[in-house]
Protein backbone atom coordinates (compact mmCIF):
# COMPACT_ATOMS: atom_id res chain seq x y z
CA UNK A 1 0.00 0.00 0.00
CA UNK A 2 1.72 3.11 -1.15
CA UNK A 3 -0.42 5.44 1.03
CA UNK A 4 -3.44 5.74 3.52
CA UNK A 5 -5.66 8.10 1.58
CA UNK A 6 -8.46 6.64 0.80
CA UNK A 7 -9.55 7.88 -3.15
CA UNK A 8 -12.95 8.21 -4.01
CA UNK A 9 -11.73 6.90 -7.37
CA UNK A 10 -8.68 4.67 -8.46
CA UNK A 11 -7.96 4.65 -12.25
CA UNK A 12 -5.77 1.19 -13.05
CA UNK A 13 -4.43 0.50 -15.90
CA UNK A 14 -1.25 -2.32 -17.11
CA UNK A 15 1.03 -2.32 -19.79
CA UNK A 16 3.39 -3.94 -21.37
CA UNK A 17 5.95 -3.04 -24.00
CA UNK A 18 3.78 0.07 -24.28
CA UNK A 19 3.44 2.43 -27.42
CA UNK A 20 4.87 5.76 -25.28
CA UNK A 21 3.08 8.05 -27.50
CA UNK A 22 0.06 5.88 -27.29
CA UNK A 23 0.59 5.69 -23.39
CA UNK A 24 1.32 9.76 -23.03
CA UNK A 25 -2.39 10.57 -24.90
CA UNK A 26 -3.90 8.27 -22.54
CA UNK A 27 -2.49 10.24 -19.39
CA UNK A 28 -3.14 13.82 -20.57
CA UNK A 29 -6.55 12.63 -21.55
CA UNK A 30 -7.08 11.35 -18.32
CA UNK A 31 -5.63 14.15 -16.90
CA UNK A 32 -7.65 17.07 -19.30
CA UNK A 33 -11.24 15.24 -18.38
CA UNK A 34 -10.57 14.36 -14.76
CA UNK A 35 -13.71 16.14 -13.29
CA UNK A 36 -12.22 15.31 -9.88
CA UNK A 37 -8.81 15.33 -9.94
CA UNK A 38 -8.36 15.96 -6.04
CA UNK A 39 -9.84 12.73 -5.59
CA UNK A 40 -8.61 10.35 -7.77
CA UNK A 41 -5.11 8.58 -8.46
CA UNK A 42 -3.92 7.13 -11.50
CA UNK A 43 -2.05 3.91 -11.21
CA UNK A 44 -0.05 2.47 -14.23
CA UNK A 45 1.38 -1.14 -13.70
CA UNK A 46 4.19 -2.13 -15.68
CA UNK A 47 4.55 -5.92 -16.91
CA UNK A 48 7.24 -4.91 -19.26
CA UNK A 49 10.62 -6.37 -19.22
CA UNK A 50 12.76 -3.53 -17.34
CA UNK A 51 15.35 -2.54 -20.68
CA UNK A 52 12.11 -2.59 -22.64
CA UNK A 53 11.03 1.05 -22.83
CA UNK A 54 12.16 4.12 -21.16
CA UNK A 55 10.35 4.19 -18.01
CA UNK A 56 12.36 5.57 -15.92
CA UNK A 57 11.64 8.78 -17.62
CA UNK A 58 8.37 8.63 -18.05
CA UNK A 59 8.05 7.77 -14.14
CA UNK A 60 9.83 10.98 -13.78
CA UNK A 61 7.70 13.26 -15.83
CA UNK A 62 4.67 11.88 -14.38
CA UNK A 63 5.37 12.28 -10.29
CA UNK A 64 1.46 12.72 -10.09
CA UNK A 65 0.73 9.70 -10.96
CA UNK A 66 1.31 5.95 -9.01
CA UNK A 67 3.86 3.79 -11.29
CA UNK A 68 4.71 0.16 -10.36
CA UNK A 69 7.35 -1.80 -11.93
CA UNK A 70 6.64 -5.69 -11.46
CA UNK A 71 9.78 -7.82 -11.91
CA UNK A 72 8.17 -10.15 -14.14
CA UNK A 73 5.12 -10.27 -16.73
CA UNK A 74 2.37 -11.78 -13.99
CA UNK A 75 -0.40 -11.53 -16.41
CA UNK A 76 -3.21 -8.90 -16.91
CA UNK A 77 -5.73 -9.39 -14.02
CA UNK A 78 -3.17 -10.32 -11.55
CA UNK A 79 -1.24 -7.04 -12.48
CA UNK A 80 -4.35 -5.15 -11.85
CA UNK A 81 -4.58 -6.48 -8.75
CA UNK A 82 -1.68 -5.05 -7.60
CA UNK A 83 -2.93 -1.54 -8.71
CA UNK A 84 -5.83 -1.95 -7.18
CA UNK A 85 -4.15 -2.87 -3.49
CA UNK A 86 -1.98 0.36 -4.02
CA UNK A 87 -4.41 3.02 -2.62
CA UNK A 88 -7.91 2.60 -1.09
CA UNK A 89 -10.63 3.60 -2.87
CA UNK A 90 -14.31 3.78 -2.98
CA UNK A 91 -14.40 2.90 -6.71
CA UNK A 92 -11.86 1.24 -9.09
CA UNK A 93 -11.88 1.91 -12.88
CA UNK A 94 -9.82 -0.33 -14.93
CA UNK A 95 -9.36 0.92 -18.32
CA UNK A 96 -6.84 0.46 -21.11
CA UNK A 97 -4.48 2.57 -22.21
CA UNK A 98 -4.86 2.69 -25.53
CA UNK A 99 -7.77 4.81 -24.97
CA UNK A 100 -8.51 8.33 -24.66
CA UNK A 101 -10.95 10.28 -22.55
CA UNK A 102 -13.30 12.28 -24.35
CA UNK A 103 -15.26 14.01 -21.89
CA UNK A 104 -15.96 14.10 -18.52
CA UNK A 105 -17.11 11.03 -16.97
CA UNK A 106 -15.90 9.51 -13.83
CA UNK A 107 -18.19 11.53 -11.45
CA UNK A 108 -21.68 10.53 -13.55
CA UNK A 109 -20.50 7.10 -13.49
CA UNK A 110 -20.31 7.41 -9.60
CA UNK A 111 -23.14 8.82 -9.45
CA UNK A 112 -25.08 5.95 -11.26
CA UNK A 113 -23.32 3.46 -9.10
CA UNK A 114 -24.35 5.31 -5.71
CA UNK A 115 -27.73 5.50 -7.59
CA UNK A 116 -28.22 1.77 -7.69
CA UNK A 117 -27.15 -0.43 -4.57
CA UNK A 118 -26.99 -3.78 -6.13
CA UNK A 119 -24.75 -2.78 -9.27
CA UNK A 120 -21.40 -3.77 -8.97
CA UNK A 121 -20.08 -2.49 -12.44
CA UNK A 122 -20.45 0.07 -15.36
CA UNK A 123 -19.47 0.21 -18.60
CA UNK A 124 -19.66 2.97 -21.19
CA UNK A 125 -19.78 3.24 -25.43
CA UNK A 126 -16.43 3.17 -26.78
CA UNK A 127 -16.03 4.64 -30.15
CA UNK A 128 -13.30 3.92 -32.55
CA UNK A 129 -14.23 0.52 -33.95
CA UNK A 130 -14.08 -1.43 -30.88
CA UNK A 131 -17.12 -3.33 -29.64
CA UNK A 132 -18.80 -1.97 -25.97
CA UNK A 133 -19.74 -5.19 -24.59
CA UNK A 134 -19.51 -8.86 -25.76
CA UNK A 135 -21.87 -11.89 -26.09
CA UNK A 136 -21.10 -14.37 -22.95
CA UNK A 137 -20.39 -18.61 -23.41
CA UNK A 138 -23.98 -18.95 -22.18
CA UNK A 139 -26.22 -16.48 -24.22
CA UNK A 140 -28.32 -17.80 -26.82
CA UNK A 141 -27.50 -18.78 -30.15
CA UNK A 142 -30.85 -16.23 -31.40
CA UNK A 143 -30.43 -13.20 -29.03
CA UNK A 144 -30.38 -10.05 -29.78
CA UNK A 145 -27.10 -8.22 -29.64
CA UNK A 146 -28.40 -4.51 -30.32
CA UNK A 147 -29.62 -4.55 -26.55
CA UNK A 148 -27.63 -4.98 -23.48
CA UNK A 149 -28.50 -8.21 -21.46
CA UNK A 150 -25.98 -8.51 -18.44
CA UNK A 151 -27.15 -12.48 -18.27
CA UNK A 152 -25.67 -13.01 -21.49
CA UNK A 153 -23.23 -10.18 -22.20
CA UNK A 154 -20.21 -8.69 -20.48
CA UNK A 155 -18.41 -5.32 -20.52
CA UNK A 156 -15.38 -4.80 -21.88
CA UNK A 157 -12.56 -4.77 -20.04
CA UNK A 158 -11.31 -0.82 -21.75
CA UNK A 159 -13.42 0.06 -19.30
CA UNK A 160 -14.43 -0.93 -16.23
CA UNK A 161 -15.68 0.84 -12.74
CA UNK A 162 -16.63 -1.18 -10.01
CA UNK A 163 -17.25 -0.35 -6.34
CA UNK A 164 -13.99 -1.27 -4.98
CA UNK A 165 -15.83 -3.08 -1.71
CA UNK A 166 -17.94 -5.36 -3.79
CA UNK A 167 -14.63 -5.85 -6.12
CA UNK A 168 -13.04 -7.16 -2.97
CA UNK A 169 -15.87 -9.19 -2.30
CA UNK A 170 -15.95 -11.28 -5.09
CA UNK A 171 -12.44 -11.92 -4.73
CA UNK A 172 -10.82 -9.82 -7.50
CA UNK A 173 -9.33 -11.08 -10.74
CA UNK A 174 -8.48 -14.80 -10.64
CA UNK A 175 -5.09 -14.58 -11.18
CA UNK A 176 -4.65 -17.94 -12.86
CA UNK A 177 -6.37 -16.43 -15.92
CA UNK A 178 -3.39 -14.51 -17.49
CA UNK A 179 -5.11 -12.91 -19.90
CA UNK A 180 -8.25 -13.22 -21.81
CA UNK A 181 -11.77 -14.29 -20.48
CA UNK A 182 -11.14 -12.18 -17.62
CA UNK A 183 -14.25 -9.91 -17.97
CA UNK A 184 -16.50 -13.25 -18.39
CA UNK A 185 -15.36 -14.49 -15.01
CA UNK A 186 -15.74 -11.31 -13.45
CA UNK A 187 -19.51 -10.68 -14.92
CA UNK A 188 -20.11 -14.00 -13.74
CA UNK A 189 -18.92 -13.71 -10.38
CA UNK A 190 -21.08 -10.28 -9.97
CA UNK A 191 -24.54 -12.27 -11.00
CA UNK A 192 -23.71 -15.23 -8.67
CA UNK A 193 -23.02 -12.75 -5.51
CA UNK A 194 -26.11 -10.97 -6.34
CA UNK A 195 -24.74 -7.67 -7.91
CA UNK A 196 -25.50 -6.39 -11.40
CA UNK A 197 -23.43 -4.96 -14.63
CA UNK A 198 -24.93 -1.65 -16.24
CA UNK A 199 -23.72 -0.53 -19.53
CA UNK A 200 -24.46 3.36 -19.61
CA UNK A 201 -24.30 4.15 -24.33
CA UNK A 202 -24.38 7.81 -23.32
CA UNK A 203 -21.54 8.04 -22.14
CA UNK A 204 -18.32 7.93 -24.17
CA UNK A 205 -14.26 7.26 -24.78
CA UNK A 206 -12.49 6.22 -27.83
CA UNK A 207 -10.89 2.87 -28.31
CA UNK A 208 -8.22 2.83 -30.77
CA UNK A 209 -8.61 0.18 -33.49
CA UNK A 210 -6.38 -2.08 -34.59
CA UNK A 211 -6.46 -4.54 -36.93
CA UNK A 212 -7.13 -7.79 -36.44
CA UNK A 213 -6.17 -9.79 -39.21
CA UNK A 214 -2.72 -10.23 -38.48
CA UNK A 215 -2.04 -13.54 -35.99
CA UNK A 216 0.36 -13.01 -32.97
CA UNK A 217 0.80 -17.47 -32.33
CA UNK A 218 1.50 -16.87 -28.65
CA UNK A 219 -1.11 -14.45 -27.41
CA UNK A 220 -3.64 -16.75 -29.51
CA UNK A 221 -2.43 -19.80 -27.24
CA UNK A 222 -2.27 -17.40 -23.99
CA UNK A 223 -6.19 -16.91 -24.74
CA UNK A 224 -6.82 -20.63 -25.66
CA UNK A 225 -5.48 -20.99 -22.11
CA UNK A 226 -7.81 -18.75 -20.72
CA UNK A 227 -10.07 -20.37 -22.94
CA UNK A 228 -9.98 -23.51 -21.43
CA UNK A 229 -9.67 -22.88 -17.71
CA UNK A 230 -12.85 -20.85 -18.01
CA UNK A 231 -14.69 -23.12 -19.89
CA UNK A 232 -13.84 -26.00 -16.89
CA UNK A 233 -14.41 -23.32 -13.80
CA UNK A 234 -17.95 -22.88 -15.18
CA UNK A 235 -18.46 -26.46 -15.82
CA UNK A 236 -18.91 -25.13 -19.96
CA UNK A 237 -18.08 -27.55 -22.94
CA UNK A 238 -15.15 -25.53 -24.77
CA UNK A 239 -15.36 -27.53 -28.14
CA UNK A 240 -19.26 -26.36 -28.31
CA UNK A 241 -18.19 -22.68 -27.65
CA UNK A 242 -15.35 -22.96 -29.98
CA UNK A 243 -17.29 -22.91 -33.03
CA UNK A 244 -17.16 -19.42 -33.59
CA UNK A 245 -13.42 -18.76 -33.45
CA UNK A 246 -12.77 -21.73 -35.75
CA UNK A 247 -15.05 -19.73 -37.81
CA UNK A 248 -13.10 -16.60 -37.72
CA UNK A 249 -9.72 -18.22 -38.31
CA UNK A 250 -10.96 -19.79 -41.48
CA UNK A 251 -11.43 -15.86 -42.40
CA UNK A 252 -8.64 -14.77 -41.79
CA UNK A 253 -6.53 -17.85 -43.48
CA UNK A 254 -8.40 -16.98 -46.24
CA UNK A 255 -7.67 -13.77 -46.05
CA UNK A 256 -4.25 -13.66 -45.31
CA UNK A 257 -4.23 -16.69 -48.43
CA UNK A 258 -5.54 -14.14 -50.80
CA UNK A 259 -2.93 -11.45 -50.08
CA UNK A 260 0.13 -14.22 -50.55
CA UNK A 261 0.59 -13.27 -46.76
CA UNK A 262 2.21 -16.90 -46.30
CA UNK A 263 3.80 -16.59 -42.44
CA UNK A 264 0.62 -15.46 -41.53
CA UNK A 265 -0.89 -18.56 -42.87
CA UNK A 266 1.31 -20.43 -40.91
CA UNK A 267 0.47 -18.29 -38.10
CA UNK A 268 -3.24 -19.66 -38.38
CA UNK A 269 -2.38 -23.10 -38.84
CA UNK A 270 -0.22 -23.58 -35.72
CA UNK A 271 -3.00 -21.23 -33.79
CA UNK A 272 -5.88 -24.01 -34.94
CA UNK A 273 -4.18 -26.95 -33.88
CA UNK A 274 -2.32 -25.13 -30.86
CA UNK A 275 -6.46 -24.79 -29.77
CA UNK A 276 -7.41 -28.11 -30.82
CA UNK A 277 -5.16 -29.63 -28.93
CA UNK A 278 -5.95 -27.99 -25.59
CA UNK A 279 -9.72 -28.87 -26.59
CA UNK A 280 -8.94 -32.53 -26.30
CA UNK A 281 -7.21 -32.07 -23.24
CA UNK A 282 -10.03 -30.31 -21.54
CA UNK A 283 -10.84 -31.96 -18.39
Amino acid sequence: MHSVKKYRLLVVTVVYRPNLAMLEDFVASYHRYNDMPDDTRLVVVDNSPRDDWDWKSFAQRHSEITYVANQDNIGFGAANNVGFRCHKSDYVLFVNNDVEFTEPVFGDVISLHEASPTVGCIGIRQTGGHPSYFRNLVAPADMDDRVFDERYHFISGAFMMLKSPVFEQIGLFDERIFLYHEEFDLSQRLLRTGYHTMYVPDKTFLHKHQSTRKINVRTHQIGADSFIYVCDKYHLDAGAHSRYYFQRLKKVFVYNLITLRWTQCVNVVRVWRYRSSRLRGQT
